[in-house]
Parts: structure tokens; C-alpha cells; sequence
């Protein structure tokens, strides 16, 4: 992600890749973020997450 003004910058994120010649000098005055979500529960699945080995029976 790329944040511009305290907002995220996905326009200013794809220029930054299509302009491969300016990409170091992009990459030092505007970095990019890399956000990762964990996805625990789904709306059809339920929780996601395997049982505790405590539940499970051996």
C-alpha cells in the first residue's frame, strides 16, 4: 500500500510500477507498505481456525 496525505494511494501505487525507469528513485520518496489480514472467519465457513488439540479426540 501506498499512503499519500494520511490516506491510502492505490493510483500513486500503480504509477510507481508502471514508471520502471523512476522506480529507486519512487521506492526512496515514496515507499510502499506491505498490509497482510489474517482471515479467521468467513461468512459461510464459519470460524476457520483448527480445532484445539484439547477438543480433538485421539
Amino acid at each position: 500500500m501506498r499512503w499519500q496525505d494520511r490516506r491510502l494511494d492505490f493510483a500513486g501505487l500503480q504509477r510507481q510500477y508502471t514508471q520502471r525507469r523512476r522506480a529507486a528513485e519512487f521506492a526512496v520518496t515514496h515507499p510502499g507498505h506491505l498490509v497482510l489480514f489474517d482471515v479467521l472467519e468467513s461468512a459461510r465457513g464459519g470460524d476457520l481456525r483448527p480445532p484445539r488439540l484439547s477438543t480433538v479426540s485421539w
